[in-house]
């Protein structure tokens, strides 16, 4: 079962389960919670809780498969990536502690733990992190968040040596991700900022583009978007706009104001749809193309952080999300 993507507006977005009553979420940044399909056909969702467990969860049955109890010493767990890793073939997590400057990687097929970089920071946090895969090597990303003196964005290998750092990164940085263009064969990196959005050319270690129309509030969730014509960068701000900008040129497409509290977590739906996580307690399904807002979704105690599109065998397109303090991952489907 597929949607008619172009016709979201006649849709109806209906809750369909609350996934579990003991997940947390507590800081407003993208990726609370990672979801990936694994070889075997099974959609694993995977989330943390108050106590500092990591849950992996089966999204086909409906079901937690395995919990690692205290995954985290001292402070509680604050985001997820996954990964699929060909030299190792296996699913990997990373997992932050962010106040205590910790990253983990779990291999998902025993749940053991390959990596633990600790006291990565000596001042400030971790916001986000991510895998970098290059020239046949895999890498980790940290990112810091200090408003005194930010600290460059480190690069680990996978025996937790830090080896070097992106140059000029030294900003408050709130969310970091990677992004391979395969038309150049080229390795990007791009980090939501306070202030601005950077794009960072990895081989050249050197800033690609800074994206800036207004320098007010963080950016807390990117998402690149490519089809035959451009490559754009969408951006969501604790201002409240969402911008859309040419990724190669750094030239603004478009800015779309869509409330006057935070943005967060932004889902590519389709060519023309996105939603967005926003901090009056909603998300918002946003037409790119029109500018405008298309439909709101509620039900929610406090801002929506993350939100992502899977693909369900028994419901087909579906949306699934999480707020700020929210207890409770919520899985949308689309009906007629």
């Amino acid at each position: 079962m597929s949607i008619d993507n172009n016709n979201l507006n006649n849709k109806k977005i209906i809750l369909l389960t609350n996934i579990t009553n003991n997940s947390f979420c507590y800081r407003d940044i993208d990726n609370t919670f990672t979801i990936f399909q694994s070889k075997d056909e099974i959609l694993y969702l995977i989330y943390t809780t108050k106590k500092k467990s990591i849950i992996s969860y089966n999204l086909n049955e409906f079901r937690i498969i395995t919990e690692i109890k205290n995954a985290h010493e001292g402070n509680c767990i604050t985001n997820l990536r996954h990964y699929f890793y060909q030299n190792y073939k296996a699913d990997l997590i990373i997992s932050i502690s962010a106040k205590n400057n910790h990253i983990k990687i779990w291999n998902c097929n025993n749940w053991s733990c390959v990596l633990n970089i600790k006291d990565i920071y000596p001042k400030g946090i971790i916001n986000s992190a991510c895998f970098i895969d290059y020239d046949n090597s895999l890498y980790i990303l940290s990112s810091n968040n200090n408003w005194v003196q930010p600290d460059f964005i480190k690069i680990f290998n996978f025996e937790g040596n830090n080896i070097g750092t992106i140059k000029n990164s030294n900003e408050n940085v709130y969310y970091i991700d990677t992004y391979f263009e395969e038309c150049n064969l080229n390795l990007y990196v791009i980090t939501g900022n306070y202030n601005s959005v950077r794009s960072y050319d990895y081989t050249k270690n050197e800033l690609y583009h800074e994206y800036c129309d207004d320098k007010t509030g963080f950016h807390s969730s990117l998402k690149i978007f490519k089809n035959r014509k451009i490559t754009k960068l969408i951006e969501s701000a604790s201002n409240g706009f969402i911008r859309i900008w040419n990724f190669h040129s750094g030239m603004l497409i478009n800015s779309i104001y869509i409330c006057n509290l935070g943005l967060y977590g932004i889902c590519i739906w389709d060519n023309i749809n996105i939603f967005v996580g926003c901090g009056d307690n909603t998300i918002k399904l946003i037409n790119i193309n029109e500018g405008k807002i298309s439909k709101t979704i509620t039900g929610f105690n406090y801002w929506v952080c993350t939100v992502c599109k899977i693909f369900h065998k028994k419901y087909g397109d579906c949306l699934v999300s999480q707020g700020i303090k929210d207890e409770q991952i919520k899985i949308w489907i689309i009906k007629s």
